[in-house]
């Protein structure tokens, strides 16, 4: 079976992967089935998104950390199996066949293979904390993520998390910048701070989090350009959705136009357009504290719920110590079918 693929680009600083080739087993031929509709997804083992994301509001140190090539650490005994992820490379003139005889990105059964692999290379050892973390749900396919309140012992933590896993051929890279922070009491050794530096979209010294800047483009005027525009910010925690459900609303309204995705949209849409534009360049000049709870505290999750006849949402603050901090958020477009505003109030309380 051959697969076809394209490279995709990531050059910041903190990428440990420049160039990742992405392979499209979704892709089918002449009404076959594709490899990933061949293959069985399996269990999901991983931990959600939102769940690891809120894990890493938690506690004053924070370990991000992720496995390098980890897919192609994975290597396939059978042939057959192998076959399976054929590719051509194009050189010159000539085109060149290859294979994996590993796992591939684009494959819909990888991230269940590799979170059983690794936990099935945990098994090997005692358990301890350090066990504990790589069977539990501290991962998101090759990402880790570890908060606590001792900076030694997270310090401690990942290096042994990095020697267990090289004796799998497994190369856990630290995301964080580390900074050596005196004692204050003048002590004997220095409090390792390992803090965040998740791409361009936090800040490590203000210990905050914020959307990765983009610049959106006025003159965004089809279907096509807008919707990729929109699609820009990635917030999993719904911090912005105030500005951003205003995208989907109007791709919502284009998509009632009927319009092909090249066409242009009306003026009034255009209009529209360019003020949203505005607000979400504008975002990552918005921050929100990193650190919004802390482990052994006494903790009050507050529920806040609203609709309109547009769109409905809720936001969850957590209180501690008389300090309260949104922890994520919540919102979806309201039904075209006519629905009441209570109606749509409750909506937004089984959100969460």
């Amino acid at each position: 079976m051959w697969i076809p693929h394209k490279p995709v680009l990531k050059l910041t600083d903190q990428t440990t992967t420049k160039v990742r080739p992405v392979f499209n087993c979704s892709y089918k031929h002449k009404g076959s089935v594709s490899l990933n509709e061949a293959a069985y997804l399996a269990v999901n083992l991983m931990s959600g998104m939102l769940k690891l994301m809120i894990r890493f509001q938690t506690n004053r140190y924070v370990l991000f950390a992720d496995i390098r090539k980890a897919f192609l650490m994975i290597r396939l005994a059978s042939e057959k199996d192998r076959n399976r992820f054929c590719f051509f490379l194009k050189k010159g003139e000539k085109l060149h066949c290859y294979r994996y005889k590993t796992l591939i990105f684009g494959f819909n059964a990888s991230p269940f293979i590799l979170n059983y692999v690794l936990k099935f290379h945990a098994e090997k050892f005692p358990f301890d904390e350090c066990s504990e973390t790589l069977k539990s749900s501290f991962f998101y396919v090759d990402n880790l993520v570890k908060t606590v309140n001792n900076a030694e012992n997270l310090s401690d933590l990942y290096t042994s998390a990095r020697e267990r896993l090289q004796k799998g051929n497994f190369n856990l890279v630290l995301q964080f910048q580390l900074c050596n922070t005196p004692k204050e009491n003048g002590g004997r050794w220095n409090v390792i701070r390992i803090r965040l530096w998740l791409g361009k979209g936090a800040d490590p010294v203000q210990d905050s989090i914020r959307v990765s800047p983009q610049s959106c483009y006025l003159e965004a005027s089809t279907k096509r350009k807008i919707l990729s525009e929109t699609s820009k910010v990635f917030d999993p925690l719904s911090l912005y959705v105030p500005v951003t459900v205003r995208g989907r609303l109007l791709m919502r309204e284009i998509w009632r136009q009927k319009l092909n995705w090249d066409d242009m949209v009306p003026q009034g849409m255009s209009s529209v357009w360019r003020m949203l534009a505005k607000y979400l360049s504008a975002l990552d000049s918005v921050s929100f504290p990193r650190r919004a709870l802390d482990e052994g505290k006494n903790t009050r999750l507050f529920f806040f719920c609203d609709a309109s006849k547009a769109a409905y949402g809720s936001a969850v603050y957590a209180v501690q110590n008389g300090n309260s901090s949104l922890v994520f958020g919540k919102a979806k477009m309201a039904p075209l079918q006519g629905k009441s505003l209570p109606t749509l109030e409750l909506l937004a309380v089984f959100l969460q």
